[in-house]
């Protein structure tokens, strides 16, 4: 436990230290925000011996026993690749962070969110209860939504932040919804749990695969589901840097991979998330092309390499899962890396399109190296790392069945979109026909330190990019381990840079001479509106008709008419649980009580009277005697079964409200004004009748149903030797439930105090919206027409006694 203590808090200690130190102490945050992820990766370091050899640390914590609910957290290999993954970019988006904030007051906040994030996706990838695993999950989506939105003067980041919030939110309930419906079926409530139990295909666990792709989906931002995330590209380019390459979009892959060895065996599986990976990969390969913003190409791209992930997943196999669990890695450092030098660009020379962007790597030869780098890795050219983890997807699927097969072609069709979209990138900023500073957006003052903050760090993941290219056996053992959680492993799994003349070598050659022709079509120019066209506003309209028919709903539905609302209510009381109340009770006798006796029976014809001439008179004055008629009528029954402190207390309180009515009643007028015909008077007459008859009903089975022995007895038993007294109600008010009578009377003297203060202010104010001539005034006794002096209100307080 103590391991995931040293996880997980540092990450919402110093999200905190962080954002509060910002403003004043920007280079103090930046070293508070590398604290936890250093931590983690001192962590990783701790476990890799033990977790690479296939042993697996948890631990969990109790949290209601009753329910047996806890929040359970575990390290296997997959968790402690992810652990590392997330920390190494972090530190790395961090520094970058800082340069790209310039030393300002945005540092804080923004250095805040961002490890508030990474604690929130920590916690994501080393839980193991599926109540661990949601919240961590909706705690990515919330901390993103802050991220996203933190321009908040920026409409566009408003809307940006609220679909993506909506879009993962929901898919979060799918998810829950689908975890708990695997739990239910099979009786395990842990990810590990589920693995063992590896449901079969059919019946509810079909319904849950659904379910649970679908949360996938929306996280990892597969076609319908993708636009939230060009959207989120509203944000700083930190944020982009971080959520979209290594965390926020890699959950819904973590999810898959999770729970691929739950649910491979059901008839749904494969068909499902193939369909969702193969159209995102093709369908955001596509709209890359299209894309003149750098940031939105690489917005786009990320979603087709989710795709590509995903198809990967969903086939399935050793050598494909491995391919992709390489790829995670691959295209975090890639992506990270060229969301950085996009951002630098951006900050060194405002701009981060396309067409103006030409000379810009000439200028910052640090940021060219890094992109091509970079971009290579993620086009699968040779020598990176990307290409070897190509490699071992399209090999998997071609040893797969025909629809591997197939699917080996798509991954081949949306690499040469990859090699398109990547090289119209790379050339933008080789151009030498328009230099980027002859745009008037030049910055010259990003030099020195910030240029480097903004630089290196790209570099860096462009330099790893090419080691793990030429020496892929480095990841050989993470990788591998993290395999052996997720499939059967046959043998010590290897990834290797030349596997001969293959047919995967040759569709990646199809897809790279592919990606040259489409490139040098398109070049760096404006690019073409292909087909289909962008769905940019499809969200919106369907948020805003989703918004517009809650509107005119409500606008039947809360009408603003308190007997349409009583009428609704009370007819579902009736309908509901009342006429099949009354129908057993009548059916089984189940309605017994014992006969009134002649006084008793006349008290109750008196109390009905009274309540119904309360309901008929239209006379205020009439009503309001009539009602505390129904009150003291209750007072004497209480009376008469031998209730006298019940009695006491129904006639203080019914007489204070008979007060304070006939107060009330000296500013309205005598009779009731005409009322809005919304329900008919029969109606409300049915209506009441009805719900009288059930509750009356339900009274007398209520009371015929005791099977067990009433407490009374024990109760006055102890009434005198335990609590000292021979009023057993008074025993129960202040020994048995004493504290809980306190609280009472506390809430009753706040409440005191509450209006006391209230009316006290209310009667300064008054003093202070006067003139000083009004407050002379009022300070000047009247004269009467006596010729002496009274008392300023005098005459008005007889007035109102008259009236």
């Amino acid at each position: 436990m103590d391991l995931f203590a040293l996880l997980l808090v540092p990450y919402a200690v110093f999200a905190i230290a962080s954002a509060a130190t910002g403003t004043r102490a920007p280079r103090t945050s930046v070293a508070l925000a590398l604290v936890p992820h250093l931590i983690a990766l001192g962590v990783v370091v701790r476990l890799a011996p033990q977790v690479l050899d296939g042993d697996r640390v948890a631990a969990s914590i109790q949290w209601v026993d009753l329910l047996d609910l806890s929040l359970g957290l575990q390290v296997d290999a997959l968790a402690l690749v992810m652990v590392g993954l997330i920390a190494g970019i972090g530190i790395l988006v961090v520094l970058f962070g800082a340069g790209y904030t310039g030393w300002s007051s945005k540092m804080g906040p923004l250095l805040g969110g961002l490890v508030a994030f990474a604690g929130a996706m920590q916690l994501l990838v080393v839980a193991d209860d599926i109540l661990t695993l949601y919240v961590g999950w909706e705690l990515t989506s919330i901390a993103s939504f802050g991220l996203i939105g933190q321009s908040h003067h920026s409409q566009a980041a408003r809307d940006a932040a609220r679909q993506a919030l909506i879009t993962t939110a929901a898919g979060g309930l799918a998810m829950l919804a689908g975890l708990v419906a695997l739990g239910q079926a099979t009786g395990e409530w842990t990810l590990t749990g589920l693995a063992e139990a590896a449901p079969g295909p059919g019946g509810v666990v079909e319904l849950a695969v659904v379910l649970v792709v679908l949360g996938a989906a929306t996280k990892s931002a597969q076609v319908p589901f993708a636009t939230w995330l060009p959207g989120a590209m509203a944000a700083p380019t930190p944020v982009s840097a971080y959520l979209h390459s290594a965390t926020m979009v890699k959950a819904g892959v973590y999810l898959l991979l999770r729970m691929s060895p739950v649910l491979e065996g059901t008839d749904t599986w494969t068909p499902l998330v193939v369909a969702f990976g193969s159209v995102t990969l093709l369908t955001a390969g596509w709209r890359a092309l299209q894309a003149d913003d750098a940031k939105q190409l690489l917005a786009w791209s990320t979603v087709s390499q989710l795709g590509l992930l995903v198809t990967a997943i969903g086939i399935g196999g050793e050598e494909a899962l491995l391919g992709a669990l390489a790829l995670v890695l691959a295209h975090a450092v890639a992506k990270a890396g060229l969301f950085m030098t996009v951002g630098a660009v951006d900050v060194a020379t405002g701009t981060r399109q396309l067409p103006e962007m030409a000379g810009v790597w000439r200028r910052f030869p640090v940021l060219g190296v890094a992109v091509v780098l970079c971009g290579a890795s993620l086009a699968g050219i040779p020598l990176l790392a990307g290409f070897v983890a190509k490699e071992e997807v399209l090999a998997g699927l071609l040893h797969q069945d025909a629809l591997g097969t197939w699917m080996a072609v798509a991954v081949a069709v949306g690499s040469g979109f990859t090699v398109a979209y990547t090289l119209r990138l790379v050339r933008a900023g080789l151009g030498s026909s328009a230099p980027a500073a002859d745009h008037g957006v030049d910055r010259p003052a990003v030099a020195g330190w910030r240029l480097a903050l903004l630089s290196w760090p790209a570099a860096a993941l462009g330099a790893i990019s090419l080691v793990v290219g030429w020496f892929p056996g480095v990841q050989d053992r993470p990788v591998g381990a993290a395999l052996g959680v997720i499939a059967e492993v046959s043998e010590t799994p290897h990834l290797y840079l030349w596997h001969g003349f293959t047919v995967a070598l040759g569709l990646s050659a199809l897809a790279i001479g592919g990606g040259l022709a489409v490139e040098r079509w398109l070049g760096v120019r404006h690019a073409p509106r292909l087909w289909p066209p962008a769905p940019a506003g499809t969200f919106t309209r369907g948020h805003d008709l989703l918004t517009s028919s809650a509107r005119r709903l409500s606008s039947v539905t809360q009408s603003g008419s308190l007997p349409v609302y009583l009428t609704t209510l009370f007819t579902v009381l009736v309908v509901v649980p009342g006429i099949p109340l009354v129908a057993a009770a009548v059916e089984e006798g189940a309605v017994r009580g014992s006969p009134l006796s002649i006084g008793d029976t006349m008290l109750v014809l008196a109390i009905a009277g009274a309540a119904i001439v309360t309901e008929r008179t239209d006379q205020r004055f009439a009503a309001v005697l009539s009602l505390g008629a129904v009150g003291f009528g209750v007072a004497l029954v209480f009376v008469r079964w031998g209730a006298p402190d019940l009695a006491l207390t129904q006639l203080i309180v019914e007489t204070l409200s008979l007060l304070l009515f006939v107060l009330a009643l000296r500013d309205l007028p005598q009779r009731f004004g005409p009322q809005p015909a919304a329900i008919s008077r029969s109606v409300r007459w049915i209506v009441a009748t009805c719900v009288g008859a059930m509750v009356t009903t339900f009274t007398l089975v209520a009371g015929a149903a005791r099977t067990a022995t009433p407490p009374a007895a024990e109760l006055m038993a102890i009434a005198e030797p335990d609590g000292g007294g021979k009023n057993v109600v008074n025993v129960i008010l202040t020994d048995i439930r004493g504290l809980d009578t306190l609280g009472e009377i506390t809430v009753l003297v706040v409440a005191a105090v509450g209006v006391a203060l209230l009316v006290g202010l209310s009667a300064w104010r008054e003093g202070q919206d006067l003139t000083a001539d009004e407050l002379e005034d009022r300070a000047t006794p009247e004269e009467t027409p006596g010729g002496g002096a009274e008392p300023m209100g005098a005459s008005t307080v007889e007035g109102e006694v008259g009236r």
